[in-house]
C-alpha cells in the first residue's frame, strides 16, 4: 500500500510541475488570447487530475497510519495543501469564466496559490518523504540510498 501511496504522491508532483510549465509555454508559443485560452484546456484538465489524485493520496497516506504516527506535521502540512490545492482548482474556475476588470487579481492569486502550493508540498516531501523515514527508521532504509 505505501508504494501506491508513494506513486501517487510522485504523480502529484509531476503533474503540477506541468502544469506550472504549460500557461508559460504557452503564452511563449502563441500570445494571441484566443488561441492561448483555447490551448488552456490541458492546463484545465491536468488541474483537476491534481486536486481529484491529491485526495487519493491524502485517503491513501491516512488509511495506512497505525496508532501514532512521527509525520503527523508533514500530514497536516499536506492537508492544509489538499484544501489549497482545491481553493486553486476554484480561483482556476473563475479565470476561465471572468474577462473583466478582476481578472489580473484572480491571476496573481491564482500564481501565489501555485507558490504557496510548491511551498507545502516542497514541506510535506522533506518532512514525510523517504529520505526523512530513512532516517527516521534506519532499519527501513533500501540499500540503494
Amino acid at each position: 500500500m505505501q508504494e501506491v501511496t508513494e506513486l501517487s504522491g510522485w504523480a502529484v508532483t509531476l503533474l503540477f510541475c506541468v502544469t506550472v510549465v504549460l500557461p508559460f509555454w504557452y503564452r511563449w508559443r502563441s500570445p494571441d488570447g484566443d488561441a492561448f485560452l483555447a490551448r488552456m484546456r490541458t492546463h484545465f484538465s491536468i488541474g483537476f487530475g491534481i486536486a481529484a489524485l491529491s485526495l487519493l493520496h491524502a485517503v491513501l497516506a491516512v488509511s495506512s497510519l497505525a496508532g501514532g504516527s512521527p509525520y503527523l506535521i508533514g500530514l497536516a502540512i499536506a492537508t492544509l495543501g489538499l484544501f489549497v490545492a482545491f481553493g486553486q482548482v476554484g480561483l482556476g474556475l473563475q479565470l476561465r469564466r471572468n474577462r473583466g476588470r478582476y481578472r489580473r487579481w484572480l491571476i496573481a492569486a491564482h500564481v501565489a496559490t501555485m507558490v504557496a502550493l510548491a511551498g507545502l508540498g516542497a514541506a510535506h516531501l522533506v518532512l514525510d518523504g523517504p529520505f526523512t523515514r530513512c532516517f527516521l527508521q534506519l532499519a527501513a532504509c533500501p540499500t540503494e540510498l
